[in-house]
């Protein structure tokens, strides 16, 4: 755990947020890419990289990323959108909100994705509230 041995899986131009998809086999870490608006995937040796889908034109800039069952819920830069998007790049991606705060991560809270937590807390607006939730 002191970084001795460590190896680069992936390279990519700029990556922003991460997202494991744990009940895949084999289990896949997807990622967006603000450069070159795409998001992409792989599994967690680096092996089997694929393009979920690359936006063009511009105006969405994926930057954050969750995943739950076959979905992904993607923040954007710059745009302040929040979409969702099938995780195999199938269909066109789907609005969930506008506006004019930016979204600066996104977390999905689901008893399903976090079987093995006793506790979550929550931090929302720069710790002005802070909540613990029991599992």
């Amino acid at each position: 755990m002191d970084g001795s041995g460590r190896k680069t899986l992936l390279n990519s131009p700029c990556p922003a947020g991460l997202a494991i998809d744990y009940p895949s086999r084999p289990r896949r870490l997807y990622w967006c890419d603000v450069k070159s608006h795409s998001i992409e995937s792989a599994t967690l040796d680096g092996k089997d990289r694929r393009v979920i889908r690359r936006f063009v034109g511009g105006e969405i800039r994926p930057y954050h990323i969750d995943i739950f069952e076959d979905t992904l819920y993607i923040t954007t830069f710059q745009s302040n959108r929040i979409l969702k998007l099938n995780k195999f790049g199938k269909g066109n991606h789907t609005d969930i909100t506008q506006g004019p705060q930016r979204a600066a991560d996104i977390l999905l809270v689901q008893s399903n994705k976090q079987k093995l937590c006793k506790s979550l807390v929550v931090i929302d607006k720069g710790l002005s509230s802070l909540r613990t939730l029991l599992a």
